[in-house]
């Protein structure tokens, strides 16, 4: 997803979902010599906390399907992994204010869309499964299709 960040100089930009939570991750390791940051988020609590992330994720995506239309599946898709990303992120040093820009300004040409399909192609593999994605998808379906796969995970 497209996150509002700060770069360098202070103004804001924009960057990958999947890069600020790879960084995050990667920072932990360097972090965890630092007593307090050990102290605070390096705790089997914690450890925790990301479960039910991805377990209340999960239970919001089983009714996503009846409980919205098609046409507003993508959106409220987009919310549901927006609201996970936050809590999830909260697990990790940094500040709270996580702002992700609009559903359609995920361009077909971005990387945020090239690392969705991959993303797709990925979980495919686990499977066995070959999944041929046109890069001119719409991001609204990538975003379906995921949602539905996480369906079939259950």
């Amino acid at each position: 997803m497209p996150m509002i960040v700060l770069d360098t100089d202070g103004l804001e930009t924009s960057a990958s979902s999947h890069d600020v939570l790879a960084g995050a991750i990667g920072n932990m390791f360097l972090l965890q010599s630092i007593p307090e940051v050990a102290a605070s988020k390096l705790t089997p609590g914690n450890d925790q906390k990301k479960l039910q992330v991805l377990l209340g994720l999960y239970e919001a995506n089983k009714v996503l399907f009846s409980r919205w239309s098609r046409a507003e599946i993508p959106q409220q898709a987009y919310l549901m992994f927006q609201h996970a990303f936050r809590e999830f992120m909260s697990c990790y040093p940094g500040h709270g204010d996580l702002r992700f820009a609009p559903l359609d300004t995920v361009d077909k040409h971005s990387t945020i869309h090239a690392q969705a399909i991959k993303h797709l192609q990925a979980q495919a593999t686990l499977t066995g499964e070959t999944l041929i994605i046109p890069d001119d998808v719409p991001y609204t379906e990538i975003l379906e299709t995921y949602c539905r796969n996480m369906q079939d995970e259950v």
